[in-house]
C-alpha cells in the first residue's frame, strides 16, 4: 500500500515520500530520474525543504517512512484495507482545504480487524449524529441504522474485492454475516446488489442506512462550524 519512493530535488533536497503511481507519473513527463527507490527532479520545486506546505506535523508525516502494517493488531500479513479516519460519506462533503493532502486520514487494517473496526466506526458515526441533531434540536429518526444492512453490505463488499486475499476464517465469518441476514444461501449476483444498490438507496424507510448526500450536509456543516467560524 505504502511504496515510500523519496522524492529529491535536483539539488538533492529530500522533500517527501511518494507513491510507485505519482512516480511513475513524474518521469513518464519527463520531470525526473528514477534510480532503485529514489526519484530525482530535474527542476527545483516551488516547495523545498522545511517549506513543504502544510504545518509542521504534515510535514513531518509526508516526510517519514511508512510501514504496511495494520493500524490495529500490528500485523505485516498482506490483505490490507484503506480505513477512512474520517466517514467518506462525510468527508466528501468537506470544504476543500479540510480534505486535501490529509492522506494520514487513511490508514491500512488487515482483514481480520476490519468486520471490527467498521462495526466501531459505525457506532461512532451513530453517536455524533445524535450528539449534533440533538444540538440543533432536531428529531434524529431520519438517521435510525438498521445495523444488520450496513454489516451485511460491508461483508459483501468485502468479499468480492478482497476473497482472493483474506484469510478463509474471515471470508467465512463474512459469508455467516451475509447469510444470518438474508435468512438464505446467496450467490454472486447477491453481492453485486448488496453493493450497489444498497449502497446507493435514499432513505425512504428508518430501517435502511442512507447515502443521500443531502441528507448529511447539515450535519457536516454542524460538524465543520468551530473550525471556519
Amino acid at each position: 500500500m505504502y511504496d515510500n519512493v523519496s522524492l529529491h530535488s535536483s539539488t538533492h533536497v529530500y522533500l517527501c515520500t511518494i507513491s510507485e503511481k505519482k512516480s511513475s507519473w513524474y518521469v513518464k513527463k519527463g520531470l525526473g530520474e528514477r534510480r532503485g527507490n529514489v526519484l530525482t527532479l530535474n527542476f527545483e520545486p516551488d516547495f523545498m525543504g522545511d517549506k513543504l506546505p502544510g504545518k509542521p506535523s504534515d510535514i513531518e508525516y509526508h516526510r517519514r517512512y511508512k510501514r504496511n502494517e495494520c493500524v490495529v493488531c500490528g500485523s505485516t500479513s498482506s490483505g490490507f484495507m484503506r480505513h477512512y479516519v474520517v466517514p467518506s460519506c462525510f468527508r466528501c462533503l468537506f470544504p476543500k482545504r479540510f480534505k486535501s493532502h490529509l492522506s494520514h486520514d487513511v490508514v491500512l487494517v488487515c482483514s481480520r480487524c476490519h468486520v471490527g473496526v467498521q462495526a466501531e466506526t459505525g457506532r461512532r458515526m451513530t453517536k455524533v449524529i445524535w450528539v449534533v441533531e440533538g444540538r440543533r434540536g432536531n428529531g434524529v429518526g431520519m438517521w435510525v441504522v438498521d445495523r444488520g444492512v450496513m454489516e451485511a453490505r460491508n461483508a459483501a463488499v468485502a468479499i468480492r474485492k478482497y476473497r482472493g486475499k483474506m484469510p478463509k476464517d474471515v471470508v467465512e465469518r463474512h459469508e455467516e454475516i451475509i447469510r444470518g441476514y438474508l435468512g438464505r444461501d446467496f450467490g454472486e449476483g447477491d453481492l453485486e446488489v448488496m453493493e450497489k444498490v444498497w449502497g446507493g438507496m435514499e432513505r425512504s424507510d428508518s430501517s435502511i442506512p442512507s447515502n443521500n448526500v443531502t441528507n448529511k450536509l447539515p450535519l457536516v456543516a454542524s460538524l465543520l462550524a468551530p473550525l471556519v467560524a
